[in-house]
């Protein structure tokens, strides 16, 4: 990177931070409290958002044995942000199981130090590698969070009684007070034994089947382990997505189809889906490909997947959105100033739409 594109990513990453506090009406007493520990390490005020207690003097809560937290990734070191998210669980949860599913070595010294002493598994798997999926396309990774996700889960189920499991990337963080009870009463509210819970970021897509985020997934252990125990992407199958992007014409014509329903109302557009490249969508999407093998899993067939989508929604998850958990992406520093369609409810799969295809189901089968 030269000289000129660090000084812009470090003006962009500023003003996303001021963008933030913003947002957040967090106000300028905070904004100057961040910039004067920014760069300390082990620093626990980091990215505050509405109430620095929440960080510093949290309200403990007391759940036991039944419920767990998989953070499932590469550790980001920057800002220490892992590890001090891990820390800022464990002082609201003092005695849930917290587990840290990542790649051999990829964890500092004195990082693995300060997790053992918050009482965290780590968990340390092998790295899959990178999935090229060809030319000016972005690598995919999504046989390392499959096989990290399902170590972390896989533990749960062989050493613990954890009934319910939340999955969570390493560079997210979630500042909703008491997060975990919300999530337990939501799925009480709509009968969530058999559901998982998908929290909507910009990569739900109403428009492109089975394209729910992947980044936070809550509900029973097994159901989790469910979702993560599906076949690996195939060698065979990269070829596939490679020989298809790196046809120029085709390709483009998949992105125009694409791009034209990705927001639109999924019952809207069935008829244009149909006339896109199925297989090709389901194996490039990263989210759609483990949703809809999950789907598969769950006995959905694949010849009918298109019509049984809408019944799969609506009887099978369970769609929050990421400002009811006031989630932080440290990846991209998720806010508005980083992209308009961040923030746009109307542009993703949000709670409110999932809603209706919910109630809809409900009253057709009463």
């Amino acid at each position: 990177m030269n000289y000129k594109k660090r000084i812009l990513k470090k003006i962009d990453r500023l003003a996303t931070k001021l963008e933030c506090f913003d947002r957040h009406d967090y106000g300028m007493k905070g904004f100057l409290s961040y910039m004067m520990s920014d760069r300390k390490s082990n620093n626990l005020t980091i990215f505050r958002f509405n109430d620095e207690t929440i960080l510093r003097n949290p309200a403990k809560y007391y759940f036991g044995n039944k419920v767990a937290i998989v953070f499932q990734g590469p550790v980001v070191h920057e800002d220490n942000f892992t590890v001090d998210s891990i820390r800022m669980v464990r002082n609201i949860y003092p005695d849930i199981c917290i587990i840290l599913s990542t790649w051999k070595h990829g964890l500092l010294d004195d990082e693995k130090h300060v997790l053992e002493e918050v009482k965290c598994i780590i968990i340390e798997n092998e790295e899959w590698g990178d999935e090229f999926k060809g030319n000016g396309e972005k690598t995919g990774h999504l046989n390392n969070q499959l096989l990290s996700a399902r170590g972390g889960i896989k533990y749960l189920l062989n050493n613990t009684e954890v009934e319910y499991a939340l999955k969570i990337r390493t560079d997210l963080r979630l500042y909703k007070p008491n997060f975990i009870q919300y999530l337990l009463d939501v799925l009480k509210m709509y009968n969530g034994k058999e559901r998982l819970i998908s929290v909507a970021f910009s990569n739900s897509l109403p428009g492109v089947p089975f394209h729910l985020s992947d980044f936070v997934w809550f509900g029973k252990t097994e159901l989790l382990y469910q979702l993560y125990s599906i076949p690996l992407r195939t060698e065979d199958e990269l070829k596939y997505i490679v020989s298809y992007v790196n046809n120029t014409e085709e390709y483009l014509k998949y992105r125009e189809q694409i791009s034209k329903i990705m927001d639109k109302e999924f019952s809207d557009i069935k008829e244009d889906i149909k006339k896109i490249n199925l297989k090709f969508m389901l194996l490039y999407h990263e989210e759609s490909y483990i949703v809809y093998r999950y789907a598969l899993s769950r006995g959905y067939a694949s010849d009918d997947i298109l019509d049984q989508y809408p019944d799969f929604l609506a009887r099978e998850v369970i769609v929050l959105d990421d400002n009811d958990l006031m989630a932080f992406w440290k990846k991209s520093l998720y806010s508005a100033v980083q992209t308009d369609y961040s923030i746009k409810m109307e542009n993703r799969f949000s709670h409110a739409k999932w809603l209706h295809l919910y109630l809809k189901e409900k009253a057709f089968g009463e």
